[in-house]
Protein backbone atom coordinates (compact mmCIF):
# COMPACT_ATOMS: atom_id res chain seq x y z
CA UNK A 1 0.00 0.00 0.00
CA UNK A 2 2.69 2.25 1.14
CA UNK A 3 4.38 1.87 -2.61
CA UNK A 4 1.76 2.36 -4.14
CA UNK A 5 0.77 5.81 -2.52
CA UNK A 6 4.58 6.62 -3.34
CA UNK A 7 4.16 5.68 -6.68
CA UNK A 8 1.24 7.94 -7.05
CA UNK A 9 3.07 11.02 -5.41
CA UNK A 10 5.68 10.53 -7.00
CA UNK A 11 3.49 10.97 -10.75
CA UNK A 12 1.74 13.92 -8.92
CA UNK A 13 4.67 15.86 -8.42
CA UNK A 14 6.09 14.45 -12.42
CA UNK A 15 2.64 15.70 -13.81
CA UNK A 16 2.92 19.08 -12.17
CA UNK A 17 6.44 19.55 -12.85
CA UNK A 18 6.40 18.71 -16.49
CA UNK A 19 3.15 21.41 -16.78
CA UNK A 20 5.04 23.96 -15.04
CA UNK A 21 8.45 23.63 -16.66
CA UNK A 22 6.31 24.60 -20.15
CA UNK A 23 4.38 27.38 -18.47
CA UNK A 24 7.52 29.04 -16.57
CA UNK A 25 8.92 28.29 -19.76
CA UNK A 26 6.74 29.73 -22.14
CA UNK A 27 6.67 33.00 -19.56
CA UNK A 28 10.20 33.80 -19.39
CA UNK A 29 10.63 33.16 -23.44
CA UNK A 30 7.45 35.77 -24.08
CA UNK A 31 9.09 38.48 -21.91
CA UNK A 32 12.74 37.32 -23.36
CA UNK A 33 11.50 38.55 -27.07
CA UNK A 34 9.84 41.66 -25.99
CA UNK A 35 6.14 40.93 -24.53
CA UNK A 36 4.96 42.94 -21.43
CA UNK A 37 5.14 40.49 -18.09
CA UNK A 38 2.43 38.35 -17.63
CA UNK A 39 0.90 40.43 -13.92
CA UNK A 40 -1.13 38.11 -12.17
CA UNK A 41 -0.92 34.97 -15.05
CA UNK A 42 2.66 35.24 -14.62
CA UNK A 43 1.94 35.16 -10.55
CA UNK A 44 0.27 32.20 -11.38
CA UNK A 45 3.01 30.41 -13.38
CA UNK A 46 5.43 30.76 -11.21
CA UNK A 47 3.02 29.62 -7.94
CA UNK A 48 2.64 26.07 -10.55
CA UNK A 49 6.26 26.40 -10.70
CA UNK A 50 7.19 26.47 -7.02
CA UNK A 51 4.89 23.38 -6.21
CA UNK A 52 6.99 20.30 -7.30
CA UNK A 53 9.50 21.83 -4.80
CA UNK A 54 6.76 22.15 -2.35
CA UNK A 55 5.24 19.07 -2.49
CA UNK A 56 8.86 17.49 -2.40
CA UNK A 57 9.72 19.01 0.80
CA UNK A 58 6.76 17.92 2.68
CA UNK A 59 8.28 14.30 2.40
CA UNK A 60 11.58 15.38 3.78
CA UNK A 61 13.12 15.29 6.70
CA UNK A 62 15.47 17.91 6.21
CA UNK A 63 16.89 18.57 10.11
CA UNK A 64 17.73 14.91 11.08
CA UNK A 65 21.07 13.70 10.34
CA UNK A 66 22.40 10.53 10.40
CA UNK A 67 23.67 10.09 13.83
CA UNK A 68 27.85 10.15 13.41
CA UNK A 69 28.20 9.10 17.43
CA UNK A 70 26.97 6.34 17.92
CA UNK A 71 28.32 6.87 21.53
CA UNK A 72 26.50 9.59 22.29
CA UNK A 73 22.99 9.71 23.73
CA UNK A 74 21.92 13.39 24.83
CA UNK A 75 25.13 14.11 27.45
CA UNK A 76 25.35 10.55 28.22
CA UNK A 77 29.11 8.85 27.02
CA UNK A 78 29.30 5.21 26.44
CA UNK A 79 26.12 4.92 28.65
CA UNK A 80 27.35 7.49 31.46
CA UNK A 81 27.09 10.54 32.55
CA UNK A 82 30.63 12.35 32.62
CA UNK A 83 31.29 13.99 35.87
CA UNK A 84 31.80 17.33 34.70
CA UNK A 85 28.13 17.18 33.36
CA UNK A 86 26.72 17.17 36.96
CA UNK A 87 29.32 19.68 38.44
CA UNK A 88 28.82 22.03 35.59
CA UNK A 89 25.89 24.81 36.56
CA UNK A 90 25.11 26.37 33.54
CA UNK A 91 22.29 25.85 31.04
CA UNK A 92 21.97 25.24 26.99
CA UNK A 93 19.55 27.22 24.75
CA UNK A 94 19.12 24.54 22.33
CA UNK A 95 17.80 26.06 18.83
CA UNK A 96 16.61 21.99 17.95
CA UNK A 97 14.33 20.04 15.82
CA UNK A 98 11.43 18.42 17.69
CA UNK A 99 10.43 15.36 15.31
CA UNK A 100 7.40 14.76 17.34
CA UNK A 101 6.06 18.42 16.41
CA UNK A 102 7.82 18.12 12.89
CA UNK A 103 9.58 21.89 13.30
CA UNK A 104 11.94 23.56 15.18
CA UNK A 105 11.34 24.43 18.58
CA UNK A 106 13.90 26.31 21.74
CA UNK A 107 14.45 24.39 24.52
CA UNK A 108 16.17 25.77 28.08
CA UNK A 109 17.89 22.80 29.57
CA UNK A 110 19.46 22.55 32.78
CA UNK A 111 23.05 20.82 32.65
CA UNK A 112 23.88 19.14 35.89
CA UNK A 113 20.94 17.46 35.68
CA UNK A 114 19.76 17.33 32.11
CA UNK A 115 16.44 18.79 33.41
CA UNK A 116 14.23 20.56 30.49
CA UNK A 117 13.53 23.62 32.11
CA UNK A 118 11.41 25.24 29.09
CA UNK A 119 9.90 25.15 26.15
CA UNK A 120 8.85 27.93 23.21
CA UNK A 121 7.05 26.13 20.43
CA UNK A 122 6.13 29.06 17.86
CA UNK A 123 4.02 29.20 15.36
CA UNK A 124 6.45 28.69 12.21
CA UNK A 125 3.01 29.46 9.35
CA UNK A 126 2.29 32.04 11.70
CA UNK A 127 5.54 33.59 11.72
CA UNK A 128 6.29 33.44 8.07
CA UNK A 129 2.92 35.07 7.34
CA UNK A 130 3.93 38.04 9.20
CA UNK A 131 5.90 39.40 7.00
CA UNK A 132 4.38 41.88 4.21
CA UNK A 133 7.28 42.36 2.03
CA UNK A 134 7.80 40.94 -0.90
CA UNK A 135 11.36 39.53 -1.30
CA UNK A 136 13.16 37.22 -3.55
CA UNK A 137 14.42 35.13 -0.65
CA UNK A 138 11.01 34.07 0.29
CA UNK A 139 9.16 30.73 -0.56
CA UNK A 140 6.24 28.41 0.46
CA UNK A 141 6.91 28.28 3.61
CA UNK A 142 6.94 24.04 5.07
CA UNK A 143 7.67 24.08 8.84
CA UNK A 144 9.96 21.26 9.28
CA UNK A 145 12.51 23.47 7.31
CA UNK A 146 12.26 26.70 9.27
CA UNK A 147 15.04 26.96 11.59
CA UNK A 148 15.22 29.03 14.92
CA UNK A 149 18.83 30.44 14.55
CA UNK A 150 20.41 32.17 17.39
CA UNK A 151 17.79 32.35 19.92
CA UNK A 152 18.27 35.29 22.31
CA UNK A 153 16.33 34.58 25.61
CA UNK A 154 15.43 38.14 26.98
CA UNK A 155 14.88 39.16 30.50
CA UNK A 156 10.98 38.81 30.32
CA UNK A 157 11.16 35.36 29.14
CA UNK A 158 10.95 35.88 25.41
CA UNK A 159 12.93 35.24 22.67
CA UNK A 160 14.34 37.29 19.78
CA UNK A 161 14.43 34.59 15.94
CA UNK A 162 14.81 34.81 12.77
CA UNK A 163 15.64 32.54 9.52
CA UNK A 164 16.66 34.70 6.63
CA UNK A 165 13.35 36.50 7.40
CA UNK A 166 12.02 38.77 9.51
CA UNK A 167 12.98 39.08 12.90
CA UNK A 168 10.57 38.45 15.53
CA UNK A 169 10.53 39.07 19.24
CA UNK A 170 8.03 36.28 20.70
CA UNK A 171 6.74 36.33 24.54
CA UNK A 172 7.61 33.48 26.71
CA UNK A 173 4.07 31.78 25.41
CA UNK A 174 5.40 31.81 21.88
CA UNK A 175 3.33 34.64 20.66
CA UNK A 176 4.58 37.39 17.79
CA UNK A 177 5.06 40.80 19.85
CA UNK A 178 6.88 42.59 16.98
CA UNK A 179 8.39 41.87 13.54
CA UNK A 180 10.85 43.66 11.75
CA UNK A 181 10.43 43.31 8.02
CA UNK A 182 13.25 42.21 5.65
CA UNK A 183 15.69 39.08 5.20
CA UNK A 184 17.97 38.60 8.72
CA UNK A 185 19.92 35.62 9.21
CA UNK A 186 22.73 34.08 11.44
CA UNK A 187 24.48 35.43 14.55
CA UNK A 188 21.99 37.63 17.11
CA UNK A 189 24.72 39.72 19.52
CA UNK A 190 23.43 42.04 22.01
CA UNK A 191 25.38 45.21 22.18
CA UNK A 192 25.83 47.08 25.75
CA UNK A 193 23.50 49.47 24.84
CA UNK A 194 20.78 46.39 24.75
CA UNK A 195 19.72 46.64 21.15
CA UNK A 196 21.01 43.98 18.95
CA UNK A 197 23.57 43.57 15.97
CA UNK A 198 21.95 41.42 13.48
CA UNK A 199 23.01 40.29 9.64
CA UNK A 200 20.85 41.52 6.95
CA UNK A 201 20.68 41.08 3.35
CA UNK A 202 19.76 43.79 1.03
CA UNK A 203 16.54 42.70 -1.27
CA UNK A 204 16.40 43.75 -3.85
CA UNK A 205 20.39 43.80 -3.86
CA UNK A 206 21.41 48.01 -4.99
CA UNK A 207 23.62 46.44 -7.69
CA UNK A 208 20.67 44.56 -9.15
CA UNK A 209 20.80 44.96 -13.28
CA UNK A 210 24.57 46.39 -12.73
CA UNK A 211 27.85 44.28 -13.68
CA UNK A 212 28.36 43.63 -10.00
CA UNK A 213 25.13 42.15 -9.80
CA UNK A 214 25.96 40.55 -6.07
CA UNK A 215 23.87 39.58 -2.91
CA UNK A 216 25.03 42.52 -0.89
CA UNK A 217 24.83 42.19 2.82
CA UNK A 218 24.41 45.04 5.94
CA UNK A 219 25.12 44.98 9.57
CA UNK A 220 21.60 46.32 10.93
CA UNK A 221 21.35 47.53 14.79
CA UNK A 222 17.83 46.61 16.24
CA UNK A 223 16.14 48.22 19.50
CA UNK A 224 14.15 46.00 22.03
CA UNK A 225 10.88 47.27 20.72
CA UNK A 226 11.78 46.57 17.18
CA UNK A 227 12.84 49.42 15.78
CA UNK A 228 15.95 49.76 12.94
CA UNK A 229 18.60 52.08 14.47
CA UNK A 230 21.52 51.51 12.19
CA UNK A 231 21.79 50.05 9.10
CA UNK A 232 24.99 49.88 6.63
CA UNK A 233 25.43 48.17 3.84
CA UNK A 234 28.88 46.07 4.03
CA UNK A 235 29.89 47.14 0.01
CA UNK A 236 29.03 50.87 1.44
CA UNK A 237 31.17 49.89 4.18
CA UNK A 238 34.42 48.92 1.89
CA UNK A 239 33.78 51.30 -0.69
CA UNK A 240 34.18 54.38 2.19
CA UNK A 241 37.56 52.88 3.53
CA UNK A 242 39.00 52.15 -0.03
CA UNK A 243 38.79 48.59 0.16
CA UNK A 244 36.24 48.11 -2.25
CA UNK A 245 38.89 45.69 -4.66
CA UNK A 246 38.34 43.07 -1.86
CA UNK A 247 34.90 42.30 -4.12
CA UNK A 248 36.77 41.29 -6.55
CA UNK A 249 39.31 38.39 -4.90
CA UNK A 250 37.57 35.54 -6.81
CA UNK A 251 34.09 37.19 -7.36
CA UNK A 252 30.83 35.33 -6.65
CA UNK A 253 27.37 36.53 -6.49
CA UNK A 254 27.46 35.89 -2.88
CA UNK A 255 31.42 37.67 -2.18
CA UNK A 256 30.71 38.94 1.17
CA UNK A 257 28.17 36.42 3.53
CA UNK A 258 28.17 38.45 6.73
CA UNK A 259 27.43 35.60 9.23
CA UNK A 260 28.44 37.47 12.84
CA UNK A 261 28.70 40.96 13.91
CA UNK A 262 30.19 40.77 17.28
CA UNK A 263 29.92 44.39 19.74
CA UNK A 264 32.15 45.55 22.03
CA UNK A 265 30.96 45.98 25.26
CA UNK A 266 33.84 47.93 26.98
CA UNK A 267 36.50 49.81 26.17
CA UNK A 268 40.42 48.52 25.53
CA UNK A 269 43.55 49.76 23.60
CA UNK A 270 42.52 48.14 20.69
CA UNK A 271 38.59 48.99 20.41
CA UNK A 272 36.25 51.21 21.69
CA UNK A 273 32.68 50.28 23.24
CA UNK A 274 29.69 49.99 20.91
CA UNK A 275 32.62 49.15 17.90
CA UNK A 276 31.68 45.79 15.74
CA UNK A 277 33.54 42.93 15.11
CA UNK A 278 32.18 41.40 11.26
CA UNK A 279 32.79 37.80 10.24
CA UNK A 280 32.79 37.84 6.21
CA UNK A 281 32.85 34.15 5.73
CA UNK A 282 33.35 34.13 2.12
CA UNK A 283 36.17 36.66 1.96
CA UNK A 284 37.79 34.97 5.31
CA UNK A 285 38.02 38.15 6.64
CA UNK A 286 37.52 39.67 10.26
CA UNK A 287 37.22 43.12 10.35
CA UNK A 288 36.51 45.84 13.45
CA UNK A 289 34.02 48.59 12.48
CA UNK A 290 33.23 51.89 14.41
CA UNK A 291 29.89 52.86 13.34
CA UNK A 292 30.13 56.19 15.11
CA UNK A 293 32.59 56.96 12.63
CA UNK A 294 32.03 54.97 9.63
CA UNK A 295 36.09 53.97 9.52
CA UNK A 296 37.27 50.05 10.08
CA UNK A 297 39.92 50.27 12.22
CA UNK A 298 41.40 46.93 11.69
CA UNK A 299 40.95 43.80 9.29
CA UNK A 300 42.83 40.81 8.67
CA UNK A 301 41.98 37.87 5.68
CA UNK A 302 42.96 34.44 6.84
CA UNK A 303 44.80 32.00 8.39
CA UNK A 304 41.42 30.95 9.77
CA UNK A 305 39.07 30.14 5.87
CA UNK A 306 35.40 30.65 5.62
CA UNK A 307 34.70 31.52 9.32
CA UNK A 308 32.11 31.63 11.14
CA UNK A 309 31.78 33.51 14.65
CA UNK A 310 34.37 36.31 15.91
CA UNK A 311 34.27 37.16 19.69
CA UNK A 312 36.51 39.71 21.66
CA UNK A 313 38.32 38.23 24.31
CA UNK A 314 40.00 39.74 27.37
CA UNK A 315 41.02 43.72 26.91
CA UNK A 316 43.86 42.76 23.44
CA UNK A 317 42.51 39.52 22.10
CA UNK A 318 39.41 38.17 20.04
CA UNK A 319 39.01 34.62 18.84
CA UNK A 320 37.53 33.45 15.84
CA UNK A 321 35.85 29.89 14.77
CA UNK A 322 37.79 28.61 11.58
CA UNK A 323 35.32 26.38 9.19
CA UNK A 324 39.10 25.32 7.94
CA UNK A 325 37.67 24.44 4.61
CA UNK A 326 38.25 24.96 1.00
CA UNK A 327 35.50 25.75 -0.82
CA UNK A 328 35.24 24.01 -4.06
CA UNK A 329 32.55 24.38 -6.95
CA UNK A 330 31.81 20.84 -7.17
CA UNK A 331 31.99 17.81 -4.61
CA UNK A 332 32.83 18.05 -1.02
CA UNK A 333 34.40 20.89 0.89
CA UNK A 334 38.28 19.81 2.00
CA UNK A 335 39.38 20.58 5.66
CA UNK A 336 42.61 22.15 5.54
CA UNK A 337 44.12 20.70 8.69
CA UNK A 338 41.20 17.15 8.09
CA UNK A 339 39.24 19.45 11.20
CA UNK A 340 37.56 22.99 11.52
CA UNK A 341 39.50 25.08 14.45
CA UNK A 342 39.76 28.01 17.14
CA UNK A 343 42.12 30.84 16.49
CA UNK A 344 42.94 33.31 18.88
CA UNK A 345 44.58 36.69 17.86
CA UNK A 346 46.57 38.76 19.90
CA UNK A 347 46.31 42.99 18.73
CA UNK A 348 49.12 43.49 21.31
CA UNK A 349 51.74 40.92 19.95
CA UNK A 350 50.21 40.45 16.45
CA UNK A 351 50.47 36.56 16.71
CA UNK A 352 47.62 33.75 16.21
CA UNK A 353 47.70 30.62 18.17
CA UNK A 354 45.77 27.84 18.18
CA UNK A 355 45.36 26.50 21.99
CA UNK A 356 42.66 23.82 21.47
CA UNK A 357 43.79 22.19 18.15
CA UNK A 358 44.79 19.21 19.97
CA UNK A 359 41.74 18.98 21.36
CA UNK A 360 39.34 19.93 18.30
CA UNK A 361 41.71 17.17 15.94
CA UNK A 362 41.10 14.50 18.67
CA UNK A 363 37.53 15.55 19.03
CA UNK A 364 37.32 15.32 14.97
CA UNK A 365 35.00 18.80 15.19
CA UNK A 366 34.25 19.34 11.66
CA UNK A 367 31.43 21.67 10.16
CA UNK A 368 31.97 22.97 6.74
CA UNK A 369 29.32 25.67 7.07
CA UNK A 370 27.67 27.15 10.27
CA UNK A 371 29.29 26.56 13.42
CA UNK A 372 30.36 28.90 16.77
CA UNK A 373 32.55 28.76 19.86
CA UNK A 374 31.87 31.35 23.10
CA UNK A 375 35.08 31.79 25.49
CA UNK A 376 33.78 30.86 28.74
CA UNK A 377 34.37 32.63 32.31
CA UNK A 378 37.14 29.96 33.33
CA UNK A 379 38.98 29.94 29.82
CA UNK A 380 36.84 26.87 28.83
CA UNK A 381 34.97 27.07 25.14
CA UNK A 382 31.69 26.67 24.11
CA UNK A 383 31.28 24.92 20.49
CA UNK A 384 28.67 23.91 18.55
CA UNK A 385 29.67 21.66 15.93
CA UNK A 386 26.51 22.84 13.57
CA UNK A 387 26.61 20.20 10.66
CA UNK A 388 26.89 17.23 12.31
CA UNK A 389 24.64 18.69 15.47
CA UNK A 390 26.83 18.41 18.21
CA UNK A 391 27.78 20.59 21.50
CA UNK A 392 31.29 20.43 23.25
CA UNK A 393 32.70 22.06 26.05
CA UNK A 394 36.52 21.70 26.24
CA UNK A 395 38.79 23.06 28.58
CA UNK A 396 42.80 22.70 28.56
CA UNK A 397 43.53 20.00 26.24
CA UNK A 398 40.53 17.73 26.48
CA UNK A 399 36.60 17.82 26.36
CA UNK A 400 34.33 17.97 29.70
CA UNK A 401 31.26 16.78 27.66
CA UNK A 402 29.22 16.29 24.74
CA UNK A 403 25.57 16.43 23.88
CA UNK A 404 23.65 15.73 20.55
CA UNK A 405 19.51 15.31 20.52
CA UNK A 406 19.42 11.84 19.58
CA UNK A 407 15.56 11.26 17.75
CA UNK A 408 16.31 7.30 17.45
CA UNK A 409 19.00 4.60 16.84
CA UNK A 410 19.98 6.36 13.40
CA UNK A 411 19.03 9.56 13.62
CA UNK A 412 19.84 13.27 15.67
CA UNK A 413 18.00 15.95 15.39
CA UNK A 414 19.61 19.60 13.69
CA UNK A 415 20.82 22.44 15.94
CA UNK A 416 21.01 25.83 14.85
CA UNK A 417 23.42 28.12 17.11
CA UNK A 418 22.84 27.38 20.91
CA UNK A 419 23.85 29.25 23.54
CA UNK A 420 25.32 28.55 26.64
CA UNK A 421 23.78 30.20 29.87
CA UNK A 422 24.85 30.95 33.19
CA UNK A 423 22.92 30.81 36.54
CA UNK A 424 22.68 34.54 37.07
CA UNK A 425 21.26 34.97 33.40
CA UNK A 426 18.12 31.55 33.96
CA UNK A 427 17.55 32.28 37.64
CA UNK A 428 15.62 34.98 37.12
CA UNK A 429 13.83 34.37 34.62
CA UNK A 430 12.24 31.24 36.20
CA UNK A 431 9.40 32.39 37.86
CA UNK A 432 8.21 34.20 35.03
CA UNK A 433 8.34 30.30 32.67
CA UNK A 434 7.57 28.94 35.94
CA UNK A 435 3.78 30.74 35.95
CA UNK A 436 0.78 29.29 33.96
CA UNK A 437 0.09 32.44 32.13
CA UNK A 438 0.02 30.98 28.88
CA UNK A 439 -3.48 29.73 26.80
CA UNK A 440 -3.63 26.06 26.11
Amino acid sequence: MERKVSLYIFLVVLFFYLISTVLYGASVRHVLLGGTKLGSLGTLFLKVAEFPVLALKLFERPQLIPNPFPDLDGFKKSGHIPSEVTQDKGYLLLSVYDPRREQAIVQLVRIRDQKLIYEWVPDIVKLANADKVESSYKSPIVASHYRLFHPFLMEDGGLILKDYSPVYKIDHCSRIEWTVNGVYHHSTERDADGSFWIPSILDPSPYEGTPLAHSDDAIEKISTDGKVLFKKSVTEIFKDNDLFWMLGVGYTEDPLHLNDIQPALYDSEYWKRGDVLVSLKNRSVVFLYRPETGKIIWYRMGPWLNQHDADFVGDSQIMVFGNDIIDVPVGPSTFVNGHSDIYLFDFKTGKINKPYSKAMKDLNVRTPTEGLSEMLKNGDVFVEETNRARILRIGPGRVKWEYVSVVDSDNIAMLTWSRYLYESQVLPLLPKLNTDSCPN
